[in-house]
């Protein structure tokens, strides 16, 4: 969902919080310019940590990427090690 918050900021204008005139929506209750204030807000605060979110994800598939060939050769080693621990375990 994309949502424009600037326009519902112009939306919601008003001369009690600053503004010099009112917005499209006309003159609103404080009560709900201040809930639409307050959605405004969390809506902004939800957006950059998604955009954390996003910047993470990326982050670690780079060193995922970067580092599939050790990964790759861990676990190589690793079976390999199973593998002769197979073989000493049938000879005793």
């Amino acid at each position: 969902m994309n949502i424009d918050i600037e326009k519902i900021k112009e939306y919601i204008k008003c001369p009690q919080f600053g503004d010099l005139e009112y917005g499209e929506w006309g003159a609103l209750r404080l009560e709900q310019r201040e809930a639409y204030r307050k959605l405004i807000i969390k809506i902004e605060e939800l957006q950059e940590e998604n955009e954390q979110l996003k910047k993470q994800k990326e982050e670690l598939k780079e060193w995922l990427k970067e580092n599939e060939d050790k990964i790759n050769y861990m676990e190589d080693v690793l079976d390999k090690m199973n593998e002769l621990e197979g073989v000493d375990n049938e000879n005793n």
